[in-house]
């Protein structure tokens, strides 16, 4: 190498500057290393996946121009990221050490406010178990191996709950909300499923002058479904609709409300809406155009949520709109990702007007067509009892209907008003 050549390199060293030599990275759990876990690298000069780690655990990268960025890797339900300097000429040696054990962080609720003093055992399938109270913030934590496990809590002011719960390594979180009904195991385990994807619930109800004691029924029994509702499946959302004849002044209610948490605001505004319904006016009323609009995206569905609607009135249809209206449900039923359907239909005695049994049928056969439960209205729903036995079908409807018999035993007049004083409304 001549005196130039040699100038040059030296000029270029100090001009450019050196690349690093890389990144080896060591993943490990409980002291044993872990393999085939992803690494992704995202620095200000390059991006990517940096590689699997060996049977060892390691994985390392070429080398990289000197620059900041961080490290990911993810393994089972644990995320861990690190930031990381590169430097010239030099190895950069990350460890990720993911956790061996679990984090179960229990938040308990009663009457929709946080509970504490609750007591919580958690057991094994072995029957050793841990136990716990919960604080002033309604929550408590327990560390313990990966497996499944049951929970119980218990509080002197609610029924004891049993949940079933499977750990991973890592955190989870869970919420449990108390009720002061007792339940069974059965109607227990569907609330914890409704609890864990979530209940989405649209009522459609005609507002036609026949069904003006429906309306008067719905008034009356609103705060209450949706106080019991809120109680056995926290984080419930409703929307209500009301329909009438294509000639009337409006098809589809232009104020009916979209779907909501049925806190107190969400059922105060229900209520308002209800409030502001007239049952007016007759003619076919257009039970397609309200299911089409009950049925829309813009009415806010979840995307894996337990999705109901449920119809309610006395209008007999066309033969060709019954398919209709079957063929349209389903269609859209289906871009949602499967919705069910319910009806309650109103006999001549209820609606006070000669409807004929064949209403009454077309109701019954929608609901069978669809899937779904027929019930018929309460013959009198604006008195007490008739707006209980509507409370209970509604309630009934959107838990599942499988569980309206216990429903209806625990669903009295006592027990809305212990929930009522729960709930604080």
């Amino acid at each position: 190498m001549n005196v130039a050549t040699l100038i040059l390199a030296l000029l270029a060293r100090l001009v450019l500057p050196l690349p690093s030599d890389g990144i080896e990275v060591h993943l490990s759990v409980g002291g044993f290393p872990l393999e085939g876990i992803e690494v992704f690298w995202e620095g200000t000069d390059s991006e990517g996946l940096l590689g699997k780690s060996n049977a060892e655990g390691w994985l390392g990268s070429g080398p990289l121009s000197p620059q900041r960025g961080h490290l990911t890797a993810v393994w089972g339900e644990q995320r861990l990221e690190k930031e990381v300097v590169l430097l010239a000429g030099k190895v950069t040696s990350v460890e990720f050490v993911f956790d061996s054990e679990s984090l179960l962080e229990v938040v308990v609720r009663g009457s929709g406010d946080l509970l504490p003093q609750a007591y919580l055992r958690l057991a094994l399938a072995d029957a050793q178990f841990l136990e716990g109270t919960t604080s002033t913030n309604g929550v408590v934590q327990f560390i313990t191996p990966p497996g499944e496990y049951v929970l119980t809590i218990h509080h002197p002011d609610y029924e004891e709950q049993r949940v079933e719960i499977t750990l991973g390594f890592g955190t989870k979180i869970i919420e449990v909300w108390m009720s002061s009904l007792p339940l069974s195991s059965s109607l227990a385990s569907r609330l914890q499923t409704l609890q864990g994807r979530g209940l989405e619930v649209i009522i459609l109800f005609d507002a036609t002058r026949s069904m003006d004691d429906l309306l008067e029924g719905t008034r009356a029994a609103i705060l209450d479904i949706a106080a019991v509702l809120e109680s056995l499946v926290p984080g419930t959302k409703m929307g209500i609709g009301a329909y009438r004849a294509p000639q009337s002044a409006y098809t589809v209610h232009p104020k009916s409300r979209d779907l909501r948490l049925l806190d107190k605001a969400g059922a105060t505004d229900i209520l308002r809406f209800l409030r502001s319904v007239r049952a007016d006016e007759g003619g076919n009323e257009s039970v397609l155009k309200a299911l089409e609009w009950s049925l829309d995206s813009r009415r806010g569905w979840g995307e894996d949520t337990m999705k109901v609607v449920i119809l309610m009135g006395d209008a007999k249809q066309k033969e060709k709109s019954v398919r209709q209206i079957v063929q349209t449900f389903i269609q859209y039923a289906e871009l949602l990702g499967g919705v069910s359907f319910h009806a309650m239909g109103a006999n001549s005695l209820a609606s006070g007007e000669d409807i004929g049994e064949e209403s009454e049928g077309q109701f019954r056969a929608l609901a069978t067509a669809l899937e779904g439960t027929y019930l018929p209205l309460p013959l009198d729903p604006s008195r007490t009892e008739g707006t209980l036995l509507l409370l209970r079908s509604l309630v009934g409807f959107a838990i599942g209907p499988e569980h309206q018999e216990e429903l209806n035993r625990l669903l009295t007049a006592e027990s809305l008003e212990r929930i009522r004083r729960d709930r604080g409304w």
